[in-house]
Formats: C-alpha cells, sequence, structure tokens
C-alpha cells in the first residue's frame, strides 16, 4: 500500500473499496481494541510491491478499568 492509505489505514471508514462492499471498520476495530482496551500499540509499515507489516504490541496484563469516583461517595 502507499504510505498516503498506510497513513489513513486505522481511521474509521476509510477504505480503498468504496462501493465494492468495503466498510472500513475493521483496522479500525482492531487498533481500538489493542489499545484502548488491552493498553497496547498497534502500527503498520508497508512498502509498495513488498507488502505491508503490522506490528501488535501488547502488555502481559491488561490495564483495568478506573473505578467510578462517583460510586466511591457516601450518600448521606
Amino acid at each position: 500500500m502507499t504510505q498516503d492509505v498506510a497513513d489513513q489505514i486505522i481511521n474509521p471508514f476509510f477504505t480503498t473499496k468504496f462501493g465494492q462492499g468495503g466498510t472500513g471498520l475493521r483496522l479500525h476495530i482492531s487498533y481500538n481494541a489493542v489499545t484502548n482496551v488491552l493498553g497496547g500499540t498497534l502500527s503498520v509499515a508497508s512498502m509498495p510491491g513488498d507488502g505491508s507489516a503490522f506490528d501488535v504490541t501488547i502488555p502481559l496484563l491488561a490495564p483495568q478499568p478506573d473505578d467510578d469516583p462517583a460510586s466511591d461517595e457516601e450518600t448521606t
């Protein structure tokens, strides 16, 4: 893929198959799962004609969601 495509590949609804059934959500969903849920990183490197490489790095333990501070308050 070209550098222009690689720069946009994780954007929601970005697709190179517009009008052919592509929604452009697969990599966006993957990116959000890796970064927001698992606390990792996802990056892509690509050279036209040589293919693409996706680097996914995730920690051994996923971050725990923060407790809602409002739920810790006592009610009187």
